[in-house]
């Protein structure tokens, strides 16, 4: 309760007069920069073949077997009657300066930064290069950010407040974001146990006051129970219906994907070996790996896309989709169960090239995208009135792929992310709320490294927002101890003058 009311307090100054107005210009500005740098660079991009897969949902209604949908319903319903994309950039500008304020309020009213500080963070995150660029991309980065934002805003209050309607929230938010973007899904999986970080600290402080306290640490050990159990109803009650809906759109079994097989096997490709195989067609596909450089780890990718690779290989054998994914997938995990640390020790090259400047440099403008086929050039003057070249990888860089390409020691900053919140963890006065930012920053950190064929600088932007959020904790706490390491001779001098004068 005390929690409770502090939190409100905190809230209430925001309306007080002329804080209120200092906020309002504060969230004026950002959004007005948000504009100005959309008429900087005013043009939409496109990556294919995600960008490919939007379209052809906004276009066609078809739902893509490894990627979200949502995204290309909302393209169906603001970009294709205009005929324009420009709305859909308009929408992700809004919305990217709306994460900055929401971040902000989470510097401000979670981690007890300072007006000057949460304010300054506020403008960095506005301007990252990792939400820059992708507001001008068909991409789901910018919109899944934002409802991934209020996702953290909603946790982060439920762990000072512990009130069951931030819970419900939490979970309505994690739905949203995983509809936006699948590679969230271990994160919001995991927040389903948020009641037992809230309440550990309360846990704790019972047990360690055994046997008087006895009383006190069943009734906390009971609330942790029932919102930890209505956590974990409310996570898998709504990502079953988001399944079934997934199942009913594909007339397909209920999943949150039908690609997820075909992508492990070709991502711990080099790993494999003919025993792994469920089929004796695959056996032999990996019996022959040499010719197609199946042990390369630099080669994943082309396992995956390329026709010649491991999985055009599958798929040319086995032409039953669900079938060919079912294969993939039981192999990969049977490949896991035989080799887990040759696996790992795959990740961790993939997270090795996060640390190399010259893979981020190559990494970096290898986001911008590949050239158009004459399909997609023609879809997209016919539906979008592009006006774009479809020689993408030798077109000038614009204004913000420049900046992007500029900034790329940020993004070593942010493969060592974790490490970040576990310096915050020890300074913040509640551990509690980087203790999550760090959960979170570990899991997305591993996905990137050990769910993808190569080290992509693209999956790092959600970890951006949290690189940022850490940082606060960090300035906040070294502020602190500069004011009292600063002041404390001075005011000792001042008692003492004062101690005198009364003698």
């Amino acid at each position: 309760m005390a929690l409770d009311a502090d939190l409100r307090s905190r809230h209430a100054v925001i309306s007080e007069s002329p804080v209120a107005a200092r906020w309002w210009l504060f969230c004026l500005l950002i959004l007005t920069v948000k504009l100005l740098l959309l008429g900087l660079d005013p043009l939409p991009k496109v990556f294919m073949g995600d960008s490919g897969s939007y379209l052809h949902t906004a276009i066609t209604g078809w739902i893509p077997d490894d990627r979200s949908y949502w995204y290309g319903y909302l393209i169906r319903f603001i970009a294709l009657p205009t005929h324009s994309l420009f709305p859909l950039l308009l929408l992700q500008c809004y919305l990217s300066g709306l994460t900055a304020i929401v971040a902000t309020v989470c510097w401000r009213f979670f981690f007890g930064c300072s007006t000057a500080v949460a304010y300054s963070l506020g403008f960095a995150c506005a301007l990252d290069p990792l939400q820059l660029l992708w507001e001008r991309y068909v991409m789901t980065e910018t919109i899944s950010l934002f409802f991934y934002v209020l996702f953290l805003y909603c946790a982060l209050r439920y762990i000072q407040s512990r009130r069951r309607r931030d819970l419900v929230l939490v979970q309505l938010l994690g739905v949203a974001t995983i509809g936006f973007r699948m590679s969230y899904l271990l994160v919001v999986q995991l927040t389903a146990l948020l009641p037992l970080l809230a309440y550990f600290p309360d846990l704790l402080r019972h047990i360690r006051t055994l046997p008087r306290q006895s009383r006190s640490l069943l009734i906390a050990a009971r609330r942790t129970g029932i919102d930890t159990l209505l956590s974990l109803i409310l996570m898998f009650s709504l990502h079953r219906g988001y399944t079934e809906v997934n199942g009913w759109l594909t007339n397909r079994q209920p999943a949150y994907l039908y690609a997820t097989g075909l992508h492990l096997l070709a991502f711990w490709a080099p790993v494999l070996k003919p025993q792994d195989a469920v089929d004796p067609r695959l056996a032999a596909i990996i019996q022959h790996g040499g010719e197609y450089s199946l042990t390369d780890p630099t080669a994943r990718n082309s396992q995956r896309f390329f026709p010649t690779g491991l999985i055009g290989r599958l798929t040319a054998v086995e032409k039953d989709p669900i079938k060919a994914n079912d294969i993939a997938q039981q192999t990969a995990m049977r490949a896991l169960h035989r080799a887990p640390f040759q696996v790992a020790l795959l990740a961790l090259k993939t997270y090795a090239q996060f640390l190399d400047p010259h893979w981020l440099k190559q990494a970096a403008r290898a986001d911008f995208g590949h050239d158009l086929l004459p399909a997609n050039l023609q879809a997209l003057k016919k539906h979008f009135g592009w006006s774009g070249q479809a020689n993408i990888t030798a077109a000038r860089r614009t204004f913000l792929q420049r900046y992007y390409l500029k900034l790329w020691p940020y993004y070593f900053v942010i493969a060592v992310s974790p490490a970040i919140a576990l310096v915050a963890i020890w300074l913040s006065r509640d551990w509690r709320l980087p203790a999550l930012l760090f959960a979170h920053n570990s899991v997305m950190l591993v996905t990137a490294s050990a769910l993808a064929p190569q080290a992509v600088v693209r999956y790092l932007q959600p970890m951006s927002l949290l690189t940022l959020l850490s940082i606060g904790i960090l300035l906040q706490a070294a502020i602190q101890r500069w004011s009292e390491a600063s002041f404390f001779p001075l005011t000792m001098l001042h008692r003492t003058a004062q101690l005198k004068e009364e003698l």
